[in-house]
């Protein structure tokens, strides 16, 4: 297959994916309000089912990352979409008898589909597509597809939900993620034809030809290289910055219930404005990786603007006031995500600049990642405390929250940038056991 069609059906598959496998672990960020009635709950009730799929997604952390170093990712990641689709109908069949408590199963469900290697087995995946020099474009490009199907599905989602009501959209999430892992199964390569066709571009030798040079032995993780990992800045860094990035991304979901509650904006017409917000505006993350990329040419350096421009937008919200004509809230709320897609999906590029062992690459992912489990399993009771505890005057607190973490978003990005600078000057290398230091350092 020519390499930029592979290329780009390779990401089309993982977008396609990765857009189904969360649309229901966080359906509330569309259908806030008819899940609430759905289910009969409280607002921090709401925000709970999240902390209920991280708390369980913490059990699976360690085994999440060596299931990613061990085996074919391909397999992983069509293993998780069955398994959520399986959660979706589960779902769809039992919350009229069950209420909240199926929730609360099928939540626990989510995070054990995608808690067996999902995450860190696509980073790896998308990693390796085109190299490091091009890990913006791949993660911006996944991001965009990712956007842009999502948006679609949720379109029919809205659709079935008006006419059947809120068990015909999960529904609808169910089969299409069922049909994204079928899809998988034919498009993707599998860890033995990746291997040979990464060795074959960075080597030169034609892929067919491979089985014919001396195999060299994988590297494997040891005890001791868990205290090499943790050890590692980057371990700390792509963790803490995954927390900022994460925490803007998905908690802009709140503009939803602060343009109806607030603004007085029709729910159906707030869905849809959420929708475009957190789906259909994915369309600009190819932006992020040409700043990463081209622009500043570094992932840490396209941090720094798109988190500042994000803080004065969220910022700007504050000054909305109840009696303002909601439609002009509802336009502005879109601002905040032109920037913040394009910010959240660079994320994982700045691996480049963490230099971290390939060998342990995944593990790193997948316990770093633990570093981003307040945005789903604190961050919505807290928030919906705040909505219930002060009302409307919940928003004020949330929108103040998420321009601060923007401040800090910024500090962290100049720690990226002075690590990478001593990782090139070849004064910071991360060697595991029994590995001695090379010549180049190529990670």
């Amino acid at each position: 297959m020519n390499k930029q069609v592979r290329y780009y059906l390779s990401l089309l598959a993982l977008g396609m994916g990765g857009s189904t496998i969360w649309l229901l672990m966080y359906i509330r960020y569309v259908f806030y309000d008819p899940m609430l009635q759905a289910l009969g709950c409280t607002n921090a009730q709401l925000g709970a089912l999240t902390t209920i799929s991280t708390v369980a997604g913490w059990i699976f952390t360690v085994p999440n990352g060596l299931m990613a170093d061990k085996f074919d990712s391909k397999k992983l990641i069509i293993l998780a979409l069955m398994i959520n689709s399986g959660c979706s109908f589960f779902f769809a069949a039992t919350m009229g008898s069950l209420g909240y408590t199926s929730a609360l199963i099928t939540w626990f469900g989510l995070s054990f589909s995608v808690g067996l290697g999902y995450w860190p087995s696509l980073m790896k995946f998308i990693n390796t597509l085109a190299g490091p020099e091009n890990a913006g474009k791949s993660f911006s490009t996944y991001y965009a597809i990712y956007g842009i199907f999502a948006a679609c599905v949720n379109v029919v989602e809205i659709a079935v939900g008006n006419m059947v009501g809120f068990k015909g959209t999960v529904i609808v999430i169910g089969i299409v993620t069922l049909l994204c892992a079928v899809l998988d199964v034919f498009v993707l390569e599998n860890a033995e034809a990746r291997e040979k066709r990464i060795a074959a571009e960075q080597g030169g030798v034609p892929v067919e030809k491979l089985d014919d040079e001396p195999k060299k032995e994988k590297q494997k993780m040891s005890a001791a290289d868990i205290i090499t990992m943790i050890k590692w800045p980057g371990f700390w860094y792509i963790g803490v910055i995954y927390l900022f990035t994460y925490t803007v991304y998905a908690q802009i979901s709140y503009y939803n219930p602060w343009l109806i509650n607030v603004m007085g904006l029709d729910s159906t017409l707030s869905a849809t404005f959420s929708t475009i917000r957190t789906y259909l505006f994915m369309l600009w993350c190819p932006l992020g990786g040409i700043l990463a990329d081209k622009v500043f040419k570094a992932t840490w350096k396209a941090f720094i603007p798109l988190f500042a421009i994000s803080f004065v937008l969220l910022t700007g919200t504050l000054f909305f006031k109840e009696g303002m004509n909601p439609m002009v809230a509802a336009v502005y709320s879109l601002l905040p995500a032109i920037v913040i897609m394009p910010l959240y999906s660079i994320t994982n590029s700045c691996l480049r600049e963490l230099h971290i062992n390939p060998a342990i690459l995944g593990t790193t992912i997948a316990v770093s990642g633990l570093m981003g489990g307040p945005v789903d399993g604190l961050w919505p009771i807290i928030f919906g405390h705040w909505i219930d505890k002060f009302g409307n005057q919940g928003f004020t607190y949330i929108f103040m929250f998420l321009a601060a973490d923007c401040i800090l978003g910024i500090i962290c990005a100049l720690g990226i940038g002075h690590h990478d600078k001593k990782c090139r000057e070849g004064k910071r290398v991360q060697l595991l056991k029994g590995q001695e230091r090379p010549e180049v350092i190529d990670w």
